[in-house]
């Protein structure tokens, strides 16, 4: 095989652009011979986009993710997504014609993933943007005494998942099992409080922290799920009072809510001050068809832009 070009820009995201059109064996290759530098990239930029690698399908997508991790598949999701293979999934079938906020992923649960790999196979015809940020400019970013009383009180989550027919994903699709002892003794082994509905759903109570310590630099940074567990926040007013009513105007019974560990009431203006700053430090990766972005769950947030036509973009998790 001829030797590889590349060219390396820093940046956020980090760029890393090869000469000539690159298969995905060809790209594998590369990526074996480079992992040093390609960690210590990721862990400079907290992302890393890759132009130039003929990647055009769930075919060769798969073969770019069994090149660069171990594809792994994390219960508790709060979102309906299509799983095309393991740990293959489509990156979000929320409507799009709404905005997608920054977030972790699964930063709601005790397990998540490290590392995310999007494929983009088809960008969207205007829009559609995946939006990244530096989670430690953030963090850095936020009212101290706010953190500081988040980091004592954590964070509880109430998830009202239903049996096979409500809003958002149902138990069996969130625990990706049909079987009741196996979400039992899941909840159990994890500290979740759990109950079974009248109508066959499963209500989940647990608390969590609001900031993750990184495996690498040993930094905390924020990392969890407040603003999107917070429909009242998340959704424009006559929206969520509509969700209000069909819940019997208890926030409690509505698919999803979050506090203070204590049950206290996260406060309104923190969670528009953090959007702000969202808006303030989000970068937008405008897709073409091939590319590649890879980021580290915890050092870099991401979100999506609203978009118009045939958007497929694909996501792996490790």
């Amino acid at each position: 095989m001829s030797e590889i070009t590349c060219y390396i820009e820093n940046g956020f995201p980090a760029v890393i652009s090869f000469g000539q059109p690159l298969s995905t064996a060809g790209f594998n290759i590369w990526v074996n011979a480079h992992k040093g530098l390609l960690d210590e990239l990721l862990f400079d930029a907290g992302a890393i986009l890759f132009r130039g690698v003929t990647m055009n399908s769930l075919e060769t997508f798969k073969e770019v993710v069994e090149g660069m991790i171990v594809p792994r598949s994390f219960l508790e999701s709060n979102a309906t997504r299509t799983q095309f293979n393991p740990g293959i999934l489509n990156a979000s079938e929320y409507d799009p014609k709404r905005k997608i906020h920054l977030h972790t992923e699964f930063s709601h649960s005790y397990h998540f993933p490290e590392k995310l790999i999007f494929g983009c196979i088809q960008p969207a015809d205007s829009g559609g943007a995946t939006l990244i940020a530096d989670n430690r400019k953030l963090t850095s970013l936020l009212d101290k005494e706010l953190v500081r009383c988040f980091v004592e009180k954590g964070i509880t989550y109430r998830r009202n998942l239903h049996g096979g027919s409500g809003v958002g994903p149902s138990w069996q699709e969130c625990f990706q099992t049909e079987d009741r002892e196996v979400v039992a003794a899941y909840c159990k082994s994890n500290n979740m409080s759990f109950s079974w509905t009248n109508n066959g759903g499963l209500l989940l109570v647990y608390t969590n922290e609001a900031l993750r310590k990184h495996p690498v630099s040993g930094d905390y940074v924020w990392f969890n799920h407040i603003d999107q567990f917070l429909l009242s926040f998340l959704y424009e007013p006559e929206v969520f009072e509509g969700m209000l009513l069909l819940h019997g105007n208890d926030e409690n019974a509505l698919p999803m809510h979050v506090t203070y560990g204590d049950g206290g009431a996260i406060p309104g203006k923190f969670l528009k001050d953090l959007h702000a700053l969202f808006e303030k430090i989000e970068v937008p990766v405008q897709w073409n068809r091939g590319e590649i972005l890879l980021i580290d769950n915890l050092l870099t947030l991401h979100g999506r832009s609203a978009y118009e036509g045939n958007r497929k973009v694909l996501v792996s998790m490790s």
